[in-house]
């Protein structure tokens, strides 16, 4: 019900188009799903129930460089514990999350 309700102002259709849908679903024998309920919308206006586009993770623009050095940060204790994994490597991967948190911290700064 409450699909149909929002469908009327975010969906774009005729009132036609909104009744016929709107007669599937209650007069179907099998139970309709919200899914199929949105296909059906969806068939009809693709933009219909679209998510708005997000937004940067932060304010300051820095949602990539924290998400970035985040995974930098779990991989390098990732790598850390593998036996077999060369000093090189190791070193390499604090150097890149090093590098990264340099980064991070500068932009915090700069926003500030």
């Amino acid at each position: 019900m409450d699909l149909l309700s929002r469908a009327r102002d975010k969906a774009k259709l005729s009132d036609a188009q909104f009744h016929s849908i709107e007669k599937d679903v209650f007069d179907s024998p099998a139970e309709t799903t919200k899914g199929d309920v949105l296909k059906r919308f969806r068939e009809i206006d693709p933009e219909a129930f679209k998510a708005a586009p997000r937004a940067a993770a932060s304010g300051s623009g820095d949602g990539d460089l924290r998400k970035a050095l985040l995974l930098a940060e779990r991989l390098q204790s990732l790598v850390d514990g593998q036996d077999g994994v060369s000093r090189a490597a190791r070193d390499a991967m604090r150097g890149v999350v090093g590098e990264l948190k340099g980064l991070f911290e500068n932009s915090r700064k700069l926003s500030a």
